[in-house]
């Protein structure tokens, strides 16, 4: 899989198997069952045997825990619970989280570790998952084997100066991170300290953007993106001092823009700064510098292709009146949280970056296409179909409409039957070189399935991250699961 650029077998890998298969530190994992979805959100033994990895954030991996063990072995006993973190001000911002100090130590310049009584076990997860200051499963692995590798900024550079000379972006203003939302939390904690209070999220949310707000902060307002989200954004704005206005473009799932020029004249009359998520369209399809204030993005995923590292990009926009004051606070308080080997793998993998961006996004033109013509079909969610204009106003040159789709069924109860039939790598995250399905409301807010509803997203919403795979055969197999039902 890792070594063809153009070829890729559309299969469905057995429960547990890691995605891709040949990676010892895979970013995602195969749930070729609705039913191993459900079981996995509801924390099943069948599951938790099975599973050894999983998106890093979410599912500790092993090489994770071992040093978790490893760190509590050495400084902790029966009744605690240790976790490592890339710095000491990470160990900071965890202990003002879990509003509790525990035990720090430290075993290298990048692994802190705090021990905790177990109570604290599952909110220190949730500092994990939600921060995204991660350890990685490299760093874990070499600490423990005793062959951890020092820092070399070429590699560091090598990245910023790829994402500069595919972007509008300068160097000196890309700042890298353990993964897309320790950018965005970066971006988050930049803002309160500019101006704290409360924070607007534009648009349905991917779900720790939301969370972060929610939980590090004094109050989030969600504003879902209809016809009324202007009135209402307006109506909150007069009322209230907020820190910062976050949203996503496009937004996952619904694969929603929103118009950026209301935006950011509401943004400029009532000087909140605008932070915009582009992982779902990237740089290459969407240049959104003459909106947003911060632009926070997943390497993990378009840009990095092959699903076997984790990282992000925080960027400063020259252009924004903000621009001064983050600069200031940004270069006073960055540290490089990132492990060199986890950056020497992604400089390689982003070397053709703009040739994979420009198939997917054709392969995924025409899926949607395909997709839209189908009697079975009820919407397809795609910025083709969906907030059109607003999309094609920062739609580059060179640019589509992205690799990620969204689609219901008309008859929602048969989405199971159709996912469990789908012939195709399934598992969580997006921006695989392989195409990737998966049932993400599920995934991402099975706890939370009302609040979903409200949102007026159906739960039975089936995702799709097209790759590189010959889009026909995609089209193929899509009409098998189809016809099965």
């Amino acid at each position: 899989m890792k070594n063809s650029p153009t070829t890729y077998d559309l299969q469905s890998e057995p429960l547990g198997t890691p995605l891709p298969p040949d990676s010892d530190h895979a970013v995602s994992v195969s749930m070729p069952n609705w039913q191993d979805v459900v079981d996995y959100e509801e924390g099943a033994e069948r599951i938790t045997k099975i599973l050894k990895q999983g998106y890093p954030r979410f599912v500790y991996h092993q090489k994770v825990k071992q040093l978790f063990e490893y760190a509590n072995n050495k400084f902790g006993n029966n009744s605690t619970f240790t976790i490592a973190l890339p710095s000491l001000n990470t160990i900071k911002c965890c202990q003002k989280f879990l509003d509790t100090k525990g035990v720090v130590n430290k075993l290298h310049d990048k692994i802190w570790v705090l021990t905790l009584p177990l109570q604290y076990q599952a909110k220190a997860k949730a500092f994990w998952q939600h921060s995204g200051w991660i350890v990685s499963s490299r760093l874990a692995e070499d600490y423990l084997d005793n062959k951890i590798k020092k820092a070399q900024p070429k590699y560091n550079q090598a990245v910023i100066n790829k994402i500069a000379s595919t972007s509008t972006y300068n160097s000196e203003d890309i700042y890298l991170y353990p993964s897309g939302m320790g950018a965005i939390f970066k971006a988050y904690l930049l803002c309160q300290k500019l101006a704290p209070g409360k924070t607007i999220q534009l648009g349905f949310p991917y779900v720790d953007s939301l969370k972060i707000q929610q939980l590090f902060g004094t109050e989030c307002d969600l504003v879902l993106y209809n016809e009324q989200a202007f009135d209402k954004l307006e109506q909150l704005l007069k009322t209230n001092q907020y820190s910062a206005i976050f949203t996503e473009i496009p937004s996952n799932p619904e694969l929603k823009t929103v118009d950026l020029s209301k935006l950011k004249k509401l943004s400029n009359k009532y000087k909140v700064p605008i932070i915009i998520d582009d992982t779902v369209s990237t740089w290459y399809n969407c240049d959104v510098s003459d909106y947003a204030d911060i632009i926070a993005s997943s390497l993990t995923k378009f840009f990095s292709g092959i699903g076997d590292v984790m990282a992000g990009a925080l960027i400063l926009n020259t252009k924004s009146s903000f621009y001064q004051s983050f600069n200031a606070k940004l270069k006073s308080s960055y540290e490089d949280l990132t492990y060199t080997p986890d950056i020497k793998i992604l400089a390689d993998n982003c070397k053709n970056f703009e040739q994979r961006m420009h198939l997917i996004n054709n392969n995924a033109e025409q899926v949607a296409d395909f997709l839209a013509n189908l009697d079975d079909i009820d919407k397809v969610y795609y910025p083709k179909y969906i907030n059109n204009a607003e999309y094609n106003n920062i739609k580059t040159a060179r640019g589509g409409y992205g690799g990620l789709l969204s689609f219901t069924l008309k008859d929602s109860n048969q989405a199971p039957a159709f996912y469990n039939n789908f012939n195709i790598h399934k598992g969580p995250s997006l921006g695989t070189n392989y195409s990737l399905c998966c049932p993400y409301v599920l995934l991402a807010h099975y706890h939370e399935l009302d609040f979903v509803k409200k949102s007026q997203i159906e739960p039975n919403l089936i995702r799709i991250s097209v790759g590189l795979d010959n889009p026909q055969k995609l089209q193929e197999r899509i009409l098998q699961s189809i016809k099965s039902l």
